[in-house]
């Protein structure tokens, strides 16, 4: 029984020399400063899982270390300690999709090149701030225009109000829109129609990229092993030129002098056969005419071209024992494709460099969509999904992240969606083995949805969908849906500290939001806390 407890408080021991040693360390490093959270909950979102009387260490704006039980370090100077006993901790929430923040006035252009950024109000503080107090520390943000390829979106991570650019990522998705506003079947096939077509030319122009460094490259390697280069001539040109009329067309004499038409006289019209033939005979000028008294013989005879015999010089250089080249045998350096930067963005989604998002809300547009994404092979998700539910064996069999908007009620510019809306469409997919389902803020509500992200959660809760998938579906499945997983999301050792501290479970009614961090950094703390 003695060793036993030797042991135990030589562990012990070790233990709190380890963790100061930590935290003494993290001290000498620059970055934000060191602040240790002890008590709480800790809802991981990793393998983790969920870690009772949990303890997270932050430093150098990351996670540095996450567990459960044991003794927290004794006080330091320049360490802040945060006793949490009772409250939960979360991950910062991300709000996949979201009109946040974007000015009504800005861009509306659709195009590949159009992005969110472009349009997005950076002063508008306080709808920022009012998401921040809810707990949301990243937003995915979407161009606003409404059908067709849209543009791309970007991720914000709300740190610092005054400068967003600075936590802004580059574009993280094309995004392409089905079924907006648009209520004619005819209209709708037309557009379907327009947004198949913009991946078909993606690819043609892919294609017609790809033969052109091909080409480019065996020129090259053939330029330089002194292969003979044929220079383009000037009748080589595309450019057609122009010909003359016939009875516009200058004529000359036999020393170059121009001649003009024969002038007619008045009575042109009315002249008999005599008379012509007699104005054409007190009209002709001798020496004029350059074949005037000129003869021919048999050889000045036309030769059909397939009865011409080449020259000797030309079967010299046609002879290959000699070593002469043929004419095809030259190289000519390959033409160059058209530059198209809507294009370029395209073929960045068809080699899955970035992936694309499609809103679609009826279930007609979403199966159009996955068709789209099955024939071109894109990195793609649906985002809206009003009406996935009723197409849920379509949504299975393709495997993609579905991205619900407000559960309170179908967004959009085209409200007919509501017709289709049903709060208990999350729970259904995810019954049916949908493993990616997010809730985002949407189109409803404009800047007036994010800080209603964790109410999205429990509603879909109250509607079958387990905790722990609504908790996932605005933290790490929503980071997955927008490529940022690897840094944020979850509550890892290495991964940004974007954290959450919740007065109770984060889905309760009556939990508030106490404290949140945001790269290691307080940017929002709860009056009288």
């Amino acid at each position: 029984m003695r060793r036993t407890l030797i042991q135990a408080l030589t562990i012990l021991v070790t233990c709190v020399v380890v963790w100061s040693a930590d935290v003494a360390r993290a001290q000498d490093e620059k970055g934000p400063g060191v602040v240790i959270i002890r008590g709480a909950t800790v809802w991981t979102g990793a393998e983790q899982g969920t870690l009772e009387d949990g303890m997270i260490m932050l430093r150098k704006g990351k996670v540095s270390r996450v567990g459960s039980g044991g003794r927290a370090a004794p006080p330091m100077p320049g360490v802040e300690m945060i006793d949490a006993s009772g409250m939960y901790i979360t991950p910062g929430l991300i709000d996949a999709w979201t009109m946040l923040g974007l000015d009504p006035g800005g861009p509306v252009e659709a195009g590949a090149t159009q992005n969110a950024a472009d349009a997005l109000d950076c002063f508008a503080r306080d709808v920022f701030e009012d998401a921040r107090r809810a707990g949301v520390t990243s937003l995915c943000i979407e161009p606003p225009a409404i059908s067709g390829v849209v543009g791309t979106a970007v991720v914000v991570r709300l740190a610092d109000l005054s400068d967003l650019r600075s936590t802004m990522t580059d574009s993280t998705s094309l995004v392409a829109r089905l079924g907006l506003g648009v209520r004619g079947p005819i209209s709708r096939l037309g557009e379907i129609k327009a947004l198949h077509d913009a991946f078909e030319q993606g690819a043609a122009y892919r294609e017609s990229w790809d033969e052109y460094r091909e080409k480019l490259e065996e020129y090259e390697k053939k330029l330089k092993d002194g292969e003979t280069v044929k220079l383009k001539k000037e009748d080589d040109k595309p450019e057609e030129k122009a010909e003359a009329k016939p009875d516009e067309r200058p004529r000359r004499g036999p020393r170059g002098r121009r001649r003009g038409p024969r002038p007619r006289p008045s009575n042109f019209d009315s002249m008999s056969d005599s008379e012509l033939l007699a104005w054409l005979q007190d009209t002709h000028v001798p020496g004029e005419d350059p074949l005037e008294g000129e003869t021919h013989g048999d050889e000045d005879a036309p030769i059909a071209p397939e009865a011409e015999k080449p020259a000797k010089d030309a079967e010299k250089k046609d002879d290959g024992k000699k070593g002469g080249k043929k004419e095809g045998d030259e190289l000519t350096k390959p033409e160059r494709p058209a530059f198209d930067a809507n294009l370029e963005v395209v073929v960045r989604a068809l080699k899955r460099e970035l992936p694309v998002r499609f809103e679609a809300h009826r279930p007609g547009d979403i199966a159009f969509a996955l068709k789209i994404i099955s024939e071109f092979h894109l990195d793609g998700t649906i985002v809206g999904a009003t009406g996935a539910y009723l197409a849920k064996d379509r949504v299975v069999d393709a495997g993609v992240p579905i991205v619900f908007g407000q559960l309170t009620g179908a967004g959009g510019f085209d409200r007919s969606h509501t017709a289709e809306f049903d709060a208990e469409a999350p729970a259904a997919l995810a019954a049916v083995g949908v493993e990616s389902i997010v809730i985002g803020s949407g189109r409803k509500g404009g800047n007036s949805g994010a800080q209603y992200l964790a109410q999205n959660a429990a509603i879909a809760v109250g509607h079958g969908l387990s905790e722990d998938s609504a908790l996932r579906a605005i933290t790490i499945d929503a980071a997955k849906a927008c490529g940022i997983d690897e840094t944020l999301g979850s509550i890892e050792q290495g991964k940004l500290a974007d954290i959450v501290i919740w007065s109770g479970h984060p889905l309760a009614p009556d939990s508030v939001v106490e404290r949140v961090f945001v790269g290691g950094v307080e940017v929002y703390r709860r009056a009288g806390n």
